[in-house]
């Protein structure tokens, strides 16, 4: 395997779960195989995957997911959507107060209207995971 090659593929066993990362020569993708059965990827997991593809220290990555966190969440309380063309819309959706009712009780509560931060999926994510 060239030196290319090498860089390209990679092996990380992160809190016993193995990843197989693999960075697309032409489209510079980075897709994620789990290999055993959990199929989430905590902040430190995907901290250590961008460190390994961008090839960045994990403190770099931290500070710009930490930021990236940080301003969907000010931009979404200002009331404003977040648009990635093929990744996805971040918005605020509305809810609308109604009657629910305790579980345990039967009664009858009243809930209050809420905001709500959403995520609707792009069509090419979409396309990626089918």
């Amino acid at each position: 395997m060239d030196a290319v090659s090498a860089k390209r593929t990679r092996y990380l066993t992160i809190q016993k779960q193995s990843l197989l990362l693999i960075q697309g020569a032409s489209c510079g993708t980075l897709c994620l195989l789990n290999s055993l059965e959990e199929h989430f990827m905590n902040k430190a997991e995907l901290v250590s995957s961008l460190a390994i593809a961008t090839e960045l220290t994990q403190k770099d990555v931290t500070k710009t997911l930490d930021a990236l966190i940080e301003t969907v969440k000010t931009t979404l309380k200002k009331g404003e959507d977040i648009i990635l063309i093929g990744f996805g819309t971040f918005k605020v959706s509305a809810r609308a107060a109604r009657t629910g009712r305790n579980p345990k009780t039967g009664a009858e509560l009243k809930i209050k209207a809420s905001k709500v931060p959403s995520f609707k999926a792009g069509k090419k994510l979409k396309e990626a995971i089918q």
